[in-house]
């Protein structure tokens, strides 16, 4: 037997046989029924392991160790698993996710700064440097006049990404007074009304809450602009006791929700914020509303802010 006190171990052999566990794998309840020597674990395949089968199957394709967290069903638990080869078989490893909620959340925490990296230098790229490179042609043509318009816009975009990476404003005006900067910003400027209705005591959430609700109605009005073709939109936050609610409804032409779930590669807009809103313990929904346009409504409970501040 193997001394891990927090960690199920199971050790088989090429064709599944149990050879071993460890006596944490006997004294989880969900197991123990199925741990015998010499059983096989795909024929007496214990229910928890179920939602987790597609990380083994992937060890197995790749010929590889693989490893990854799931939702079990049965015990209504997260659960992380490492799937290992070895000369004579494989070790299968479960973790209960609450001896290890630290570490993923660190982990996710560290997903969402790379993912927010990227983003910043996909729209470096693809726009203030196309800018740049077309005011390089004009500059070698001797057009003057379009070289500067274009200078003008590349400095335009670059003060637009500073104040979307660091939102000062949310010092100079609080919560309120920058949302409707923003709006003013981002929907009048494209002839779309926006209506805002607020309840926040002390027009504050808190700094590191603020900055999430600014950042989250930032991505889902450029959202709009993109793609919706909405003429008006209308905001509602309010602080609960028990968290914040944000719901954002446009009359547009009304999310696709089929494409939406079924996209393998979202990017950074809708989905990138579901994943953050669940890294939080929230709730993010969108749905397209009848008739037309969409309405999105999330739920963030108030939690450690520095937490919130790691993730946004």
């Amino acid at each position: 037997m193997f001394r891990a006190p927090s960690i199920a171990i199971i050790i088989v052999d090429k064709s599944f046989i149990i050879q071993d566990f460890n006596l944490s794998a006997k004294r989880f309840n969900e197991l123990k029924d199925y741990l015998v020597v010499g059983n096989n674990l795909l024929n007496l395949f214990p229910p928890i392991l179920n939602e987790g089968y597609g990380i083994i199957k992937q060890g197995l394709a790749l010929t590889k160790d693989t490893e990854g967290s799931y939702y079990a069903e049965q015990i209504k638990k997260w659960v992380y698993i490492t799937f290992q080869h070895t000369t004579s078989g494989y070790t299968i490893c479960l973790h209960n996710m609450e001896g290890l909620k630290e570490t993923v959340t660190l982990h996710s925490i560290l997903n969402a700064q790379e993912e927010e990296r990227i983003r910043i230098a996909e729209i470096l790229h693809n726009e203030v440097g196309q800018l740049l490179a077309i005011t390089h042609l004009q500059i070698d043509h001797n057009t003057l006049a379009q070289t500067k318009k274009l200078l003008k816009e590349a400095i335009k975009r670059v003060r637009t990404i500073a104040f979307e990476l660091t939102p000062t404003i949310l010092q100079d005006l609080g919560l309120e007074g920058a949302l409707k900067d923003m709006v003013n910003k981002k929907l009048e400027a494209q002839n779309i009304s926006c209506t805002i209705q607020t309840a926040i005591p002390g027009g504050t959430l808190g700094r590191y809450m603020d900055i999430i609700i600014f950042r989250i109605l930032q991505e889902l009005l450029n959202n709009i602009v993109k793609h919706a073709h909405a003429s008006a939109v209308t905001i509602n936050l309010l602080k609960q006791s028990n968290g914040i609610f944000l719901s954002i409804l446009d009359n547009g032409k009304g999310i696709n929700l089929a494409k939406y779930q079924a996209e393998q590669n979202p990017g950074f807009g809708l989905k990138s914020i579901n994943k953050r809103i669940q890294l939080l313990d929230g709730i993010f929904t969108i749905a397209p509303q009848e008739g037309k346009g969409t309405k999105a409504e999330i739920f963030v409970p108030l939690r450690d802010t520095e937490v919130f501040n790691l993730v946004f």
